[in-house]
């Protein structure tokens, strides 16, 4: 049987310098990080550099415009995230696959001078593990409460924890900044959204996380079809949950994207192909 033999940049998150000094805080600018998560052979192998972060890309477009953010995914393997010029605000998605990685990150900006915003399914579940890594927690849907926690920053009132629940209508969503990406890292940066939610509730589906409670909820056909047509690329990849989950507008979605002539992928569940 063959072995497989896995780069350590593959398997090992890049070294954070402990004596890395670091100069001043820049004021309103923003750093968003996806953490990096060991690479399996056997899995999702590749899935890193298939689409960007959806869930930060749409923050950055959720922020107030005087503010400069900028994206850095360590599963591109460019190394560790950037510390000059020095963010003002480091916002870490936290997964359970890497919620260590992502604590790590936290811990290091902080003691330099950022403020560290932590979000994700992860802090969702377990907010007490990751208090102490962070000077504010996002629980739940993080585009509601990204730019109320920048503008309580900037006041001097920053709360520990911030909650918004999934209820806002999804078309009032800002759509997501994708000019702040390193485009050629990607084998695409259109990662569209069109359905939030599912009818069903599988127990290995991360909609089965504990706390979490998300009313299925879909966008304007028209509103998906000019963010695809926007990005100006021939493929997109839809990260929903479900995209088949109500048919009839699964259906109607197909027939709009039919004029673009472009490749799109999607997870459906197998009784909605027919």
């Amino acid at each position: 049987m063959s072995i497989v033999r896995i780069p350590r940049e593959m398997r090992q998150a890049p070294k954070l310098d402990p004596n890395l000094e670091v100069g001043p805080v820049t004021p309103r600018r923003a750093l968003l990080i996806n953490p990096f998560y060991p690479k399996d052979p056997h899995a999702s192998f590749g899935k890193h550099v298939l689409t960007p972060s959806l869930a930060l890309t749409s923050l950055a477009g959720a922020a107030p415009p005087e503010w400069d953010v900028s994206y850095w995914d360590e599963n591109l393997l460019l190394g560790p995230p950037p510390a000059q010029p020095f963010p003002q605000v480091v916002g870490i998605t936290v997964h359970r696959t890497f919620a260590r990685c992502a604590y790590a990150l936290a811990d290091w900006y902080r003691q330099r001078g950022a403020v560290v915003i932590l979000g994700g399914l992860h802090v969702l579940s377990c907010p007490d593990e990751a208090q102490p890594h962070a000077d504010a927690l996002a629980l739940g849907d993080g585009v509601q409460l990204w730019p109320q926690i920048l503008r309580d920053l900037e006041a001097g009132r920053l709360k520990p924890r911030y909650q918004a629940d999934y209820r806002r209508p999804y078309r009032d969503d800002p759509s997501p900044r994708r000019d702040i990406l390193p485009r050629d890292s990607f084998l695409t940066t259109t990662s569209l959204i069109a359905t939030r939610g599912c009818h069903n509730r599988c127990g290995f589906c991360y909609l089965s996380t504990e706390g979490l409670h998300m009313p299925y909820l879909v966008r304007d056909v028209e509103q998906v079809v000019a963010e695809f047509r926007g990005d100006d690329l021939p493929y997109a990849v839809f990260v929903d949950n479900n995209l088949g989950s109500k048919p009839e507008y699964l259906r109607a979605l197909c027939r709009a994207l039919r004029p673009l002539e472009k490749i799109w992928s999607a997870a459906v569940s197998i009784n909605d192909v027919k």
